[in-house]
């Protein structure tokens, strides 16, 4: 059962992160792959924050 839990939450930060990635940077028109690196956007902005979290609730689940 304690396998299952910790496959699920494993699978589930992952999800966190991309999903977070994907909608920060579908809302960041300006972004660009080839100018750009991609902790400019957890710098300023509106998405900043939506993006910031993302990542630290993902690192958060790595280190429990």
């Amino acid at each position: 059962m304690l396998r299952k839990i910790t496959g699920l939450c494993g699978i589930t930060s992952q999800l966190v992160t991309f999903t977070a990635l994907l909608v920060t940077i579908s809302r960041s028109p300006w972004f660009s792959w080839t100018e750009n690196h991609i902790s400019v956007i957890g710098v300023e902005g509106s998405t900043a924050t939506l993006f910031n979290w993302g990542l630290i609730l993902t690192g958060a689940h790595q280190i429990g």
